[in-house]
């Protein structure tokens, strides 16, 4: 007969990923880890809109994104807004501060040499009503279309440069159940 502690010596063997589920998962997480409180997971499913975002965000690249959220934390003063998104090199990819009542986002400078006129230090983050119909009038009317829209986890978002030179990240809200 088999002792019931028998399969504490067994090997761990992983399971494989369900992409789908985690698929479905993420915006409900990244949601809630962007909200004030943290936000609250549960089993009950809820159908709320995804807009934790005034309708206009200024997003820049800084060269050493953690000293400047230090230093808008101090100055502003500021309040971080969930954690950062650290990418695998070490660097900040994104990042959110409070100011007030609006938002700043910041991400690592990926050049790291000094700003060059043609070249982004930021970028506007707006919310519309339909960014798939909004990048299609934009590039109409003479927009280059830099990132086609494409589902986040924070919403369906697409990137373009207005005709006089300033880079625009497009989003609709998602509405999660």
């Amino acid at each position: 007969m088999r002792h019931p502690l028998d399969g504490l010596f067994e090997a761990i063997l992983p399971i494989p990923s369900d992409q789908t589920f985690a698929a479905q998962l993420r915006p409900c997480v990244v949601l809630a880890w962007r909200e004030p409180t943290g936000g609250t997971m549960n089993t009950t499913t809820t159908t709320r809109t995804a807009d934790v975002y005034p309708s206009l965000t200024p997003y820049i690249a800084v060269v050493d994104a953690s000293r400047a959220l230090d230093w808008y934390q101090e100055v502003f003063p500021a309040e971080r807004r969930g954690g950062s998104i650290v990418d695998p090199d070490g660097k900040i990819g994104h990042a959110e501060l409070a100011i007030g009542d609006s938002v700043l986002m910041l991400g690592e400078d990926r050049r790291g040499d000094p700003w060059t006129p043609g070249s982004w230090r930021y970028s506007i983050f707006v919310r519309v009503p339909d960014a798939d119909a909004t990048l299609a009038r934009a590039v109409a009317e003479g927009a280059q279309l830099e990132r086609p829209v494409r589902d986040e986890p924070y919403g369906r978002t697409g990137v373009i440069v207005d005709p006089f030179g300033h880079r625009w990240i497009v989003s609709t809200a998602m509405t999660v159940s």
